[in-house]
């Protein structure tokens, strides 16, 4: 297109008040260096109007299209007034031209529209092309018939090198941890002293290696949180969940119809009701145990149920290991378990925390601050008055928007990276707040660990993994593909450990 581009502008005469509008137009795009043409600055033309039509849309770089309901109707023929010669001439021209410029540049037909024009007036023929409303879109329209884009394309940089993914571990089908890692499945095979270190690097460690490095930068910056769940208590011996709610479900017969059962009814009941509550919501099951039982009861029993394995000090494990030596670049804990085993892990390791299981115990935090906004029942001392475990305290934490532990994680998912451990993240209270804080600033990411599929022909496995990929990423979580549950611990020693 030259500097000055060849407008026509098509139109019908619908009313004064409209002509003068398509007036005003064509003179501010004249003032703005546009060579705008229209009927109204040729009196008569000496080849006839049809022709000057012709002519005028054939040398036009752009014809702008004023559509209205009448040039609507008049272009597609089904106006019955007998007006209009001129926007049917028009009609019959550009229609025939389209047809001829399928084969060239067909974005030279432009719809406008102005403010008080419905877009179904736009004809048919047109109805594929973007149309401007004016005035609001002047300078949109502007821009395209000056070639001035708003925005400028970027110069194609130098290829960036990458390293490969190691030839054993590529047979494997791990799913990408985000669309970066994508582009390092891409890079030239390195050599040398480097493709030794490759060969002696575990598969989760190559794969997952630039999430790896944007969470040891969090780290190091204090900015990285650890939201814990089941699975790190299970990982230490505590029952699951399962085992826990058949185990509460027992407590509660046996103590409820003691005295109409046998010594070996007794003595089977954990086994028959695990068999018997398998198909049932474990939600429900534990809202029914929550509402047999008064608070203090309850209490004792799960307390019982969830260290009956564990009186005396639990034995050390690796993965409570790793996430204790995070603690200088943790900007802090959410453990939504009710057990003390971080706690008293981080006590043998001398480090000065604060467990917070109330409101109250905000304003008193020194060292590592350990959240439990589910509750928090250590084996001795006093816990939480309040222990979220039926399906009807699971409701009202997600409908106290303002309750401290809503305000906690809420905060702590805009201000930090958070690293979810142990958890499925199917809680929907906890998946609220990762949306909710993904909109209000959707440049931050989290990182979830799961296990990825380890036969690369399962191919609806893999469908799956892509699908819930998907899910995790459309609320701002990037999940850390690993193989089995036993590669955490090494994975969060690698986040301080290099």
């Amino acid at each position: 297109m030259t500097e000055a581009p060849r407008v026509f502008i098509s139109y019908s005469h619908d009313s004064a008040g409209h002509k003068l509008r398509v007036l005003e137009l064509a003179n501010r795009l004249r003032r703005e260096g546009i060579d705008a043409r229209l009927d109204r600055y040729v009196q008569f033309p000496s080849e006839g109007w049809p022709r000057w039509m012709h002519r005028e849309i054939e040398e036009a770089d752009v014809v702008l299209v004023v559509c209205t309901e009448i040039y609507k109707g008049r272009f597609d023929g089904t106006d019955a007034s007998g007006k209009g010669l001129g926007v049917r001439w028009e009609g019959l021209i550009l229609t025939q031209t389209l047809y001829e410029d399928l084969s060239r540049d067909v974005s030279r037909f432009i719809p406008v529209l102005f403010d008080d024009t419905p877009p179904m007036a736009v004809p048919i023929a047109f109805r594929s092309f973007s149309h401007f409303n004016l005035p609001d879109q002047y300078d949109s329209l502007y821009r395209v018939l000056t070639n001035q884009p708003e925005v400028e394309v970027p110069t194609i940089g130098a290829v960036r090198p990458l390293t490969p993914i190691h030839p054993a571990i590529a047979t494997t089908a791990l799913p990408v941890v985000s669309s970066g890692a994508d582009q390092d499945l891409q890079a030239k095979q390195p050599v040398g002293s480097e493709a030794v270190l490759r060969e002696t690097k575990p598969s989760w460690a190559i794969i997952n290696e630039p999430a790896l490095e944007i969470l040891r930068d969090r780290w190091s910056a204090r900015r990285l949180t650890l939201m814990l769940g089941a699975g790190v208590s299970i990982m230490s011996g505590l029952p699951t969940w399962a085992d826990l709610l058949s185990d509460l479900l027992a407590a509660y017969v046996e103590r409820t119809y003691s005295a109409t059962l046998s010594k070996d009814a007794i003595g089977s009941i954990h086994e028959t009701l695990q068999n018997e509550i398998r198909n049932t919501s474990p939600i429900q099951t534990a809202e029914f145990i929550r509402s047999q039982v008064s608070s203090s009861d309850f209490t004792d029993m799960l307390r019982t149920s969830l260290y009956r394995n564990h009186q005396t000090n639990i034995e050390q494990n690796r993965l409570i290991d790793a996430i204790v030596s995070l603690h200088p670049g943790i900007h802090g804990i959410v453990s939504f378990n009710f057990d003390d085993i971080l706690e008293e892990a981080l006590s043998r390791a001398g480090v000065d925390y604060t467990a917070i299981i109330s409101g109250r115990d905000l304003g008193r935090i020194k060292g590592l601050p350990v959240y439990h906004p589910h509750g928090y029942l250590p084996r001795n001392g006093e816990g939480s008055s309040a222990i979220v475990f039926s399906e009807s305290e699971y409701h009202t934490q997600y409908t106290e928007a303002y309750s401290w532990t809503n305000i906690v994680v809420q905060r702590l998912l805009l201000e930090s990276t958070c690293l979810f451990v142990g958890t499925s993240l199917s809680d929907p209270n906890l998946r609220r707040m990762i949306d909710l804080s993904h909109r209000q600033n959707p440049d931050q990411r989290h990182y979830y660990l799961t296990i990825a599929s380890r036969h690369s022909e399962d191919f609806l496995r893999g469908v799956v993994s892509e699908i819930f990929q998907a899910s995790y990423e459309a609320i701002g979580v990037i999940p850390i593909w690993i193989e089995a549950y036993d590669e955490i611990p090494s994975l969060l020693e690698a986040i301080c450990c290099g």
